[in-house]
């Protein structure tokens, strides 16, 4: 006789009511994220440094990290561009990288293609190995917006779906609808506000 488990994935419904809203505080966008994971919002510290969202898994090894930037490319420069240079920028990020994976237009954020990377990276001799996926794209007036997941290999798949339901509802504000950080100079703020 096969014992059942107890536990039991939620359906579809049950995991759009667990959603949550998040604004980023500068109004650049919105999602949905699951109301178990744990929203810190991260300042820039230097000029040079923009702002990052981190939302962090119960489990303690999965992060999801938002950042949104400026890039002196155009659209295609960053289309032509993301499958040879991105690689070598994560590996800058995390050693021993590995890419498994790197494609262009497999993701879409707010409806623009995104490059994406799944790559994996040892953490040390008893954590063993993390695996991560990073997502970027480029939008109107050279804002760029890159998703980073990274959990443990075997918590990886785990949360997959959660990480997807959040790329999937993100809503890009265009510039009129708000301003913008762009630094932190002597502990005060620098603000740009967008007007048409």
């Amino acid at each position: 006789m096969q014992q059942q488990s107890e536990y039991q994935q939620p359906s579809e419904q049950q995991r759009q009511e667990q959603l949550i809203t998040y604004v980023d505080p500068h109004g650049n966008y919105t999602l949905q994220y699951p109301q178990s994971w744990k929203v810190e919002y991260k300042k820039p510290t230097t000029l040079y440094d923009f702002p990052t969202t981190q939302f962090r898994n119960p489990d303690s090894v999965s992060l999801v990290s938002i950042e949104m930037s400026h890039a002196e490319l155009t659209k295609q420069q960053f289309e032509d561009g993301f499958l040879i240079y991105y690689p070598l920028l994560l590996s800058e990020r995390f050693d021993g990288i590995k890419v498994e994976n790197k494609t262009f237009g497999r993701y879409r954020i707010d409806g623009h293609p995104a490059g994406s990377i799944v790559f994996t990276s040892p953490i040390d001799n008893t954590l063993g190995v993390s695996k991560g996926l990073f997502l970027s794209t480029i939008l109107s007036n050279n804002q760029t917006i890159s998703i980073t997941y990274v959990s443990s290999n075997e918590s990886y798949s785990d949360n997959i779906q959660d990480v997807e339901t959040m790329i999937d509802s993100i809503q890009i504000k265009d510039g009129s609808e708000r301003g913008r950080e762009i630094g932190v100079v002597n502990d005060e703020t620098c603000s740009l506000s967008v007007t048409n």
